[in-house]
């Protein structure tokens, strides 16, 4: 095999503009952000013409905030659950007889059970 020096300079090349787009960022020309906070996620979504949503803080609460709606009264809610109602009675159904087709004979029919 013979050493061709073009298809080493393409390979070359290629690889160079390869490995180039990870130092410039990209072609995209946005801004990479990890972790982005609730202010960054909407500035991007504003910039991007997305509708604003409704405002869902992702912030930690202190503790001993309870996320739950605070309860009006102390004692316990009642809970008023209809009686059960009983099924309906249904007829049993009963499984079909199997009956074998009329041209095998009972012999045949004991040699396929054994």
């Amino acid at each position: 095999m013979k050493f061709n020096p073009s298809s080493f300079g393409i390979a070359l090349l290629s690889a160079i503009t390869l490995a180039s787009c990870d130092f410039t960022g990209g072609s995209s020309g946005g801004t990479h952000l990890k972790n982005p906070t609730v202010d960054q996620m909407a500035e991007m979504e504003k910039q991007w013409g997305v509708p604003p949503k409704p405002d869902r803080s992702r912030q930690l609460r202190p503790a001993g905030t309870d996320n739950a709606t605070p309860a009006t009264s102390s004692a316990p809610a009642q809970i008023n659950s209809p009686a059960p109602v009983p099924l309906p009675q249904t007829e049993p159904v009963v499984p079909p007889v199997f009956e074998p087709p009329p041209s095998i004979t009972t012999d045949q029919l004991q040699l396929l059970k054994k």
